[in-house]
């Protein structure tokens, strides 16, 4: 569960990245992995859905929802750590009393645009 060391234009680079892939008002889906005995941490996993949409040889359009990971991003710009679980892999998050989840989203959304409530977020 080390934390890796990532140099800042890598930091800076995966910022782009979510800034272009979540615009603002978007929204971040949370996916509780696992919790630690104490409670005191949880891996949870961050997905965002892109629309992609398909045209066949008829001409027919087909729009199909892609959910795309951001764990790997969101590490490097929140100095979290990567866990990988039974369940999948994610964020180590902790700290108890609230909405984790929402908490880590909205952390992101300050390191992107300078202010928390500029992204949104539900549970899957």
């Amino acid at each position: 569960m080390a934390k890796n060391n990532w140099t800042a234009q890598e930091i800076e680079e995966a910022k782009d990245y979510l800034r272009e892939l979540l615009p603002e008002h978007s929204k971040v889906y949370c996916s509780l992995r696992s919790v630690s005995r104490s409670g005191m941490s949880r891996v949870i996993a961050f997905y965002s859905v892109s629309d992609v949409t398909h045209v066949d040889n008829d001409g027919v359009k087909t729009t199909v929802y892609e959910p795309i990971r951001l764990n790997w991003y969101m590490a490097q710009v929140l100095g979290l750590s990567l866990k990988d679980t039974d369940q999948g892999n994610g964020l180590v998050v902790t700290g108890c009393g609230m909405d984790m989840g929402g908490g880590t989203v909205y952390n992101l959304a300050y390191r992107l645009y300078g202010d928390g409530y500029k992204l949104e977020y539900t549970w899957i």
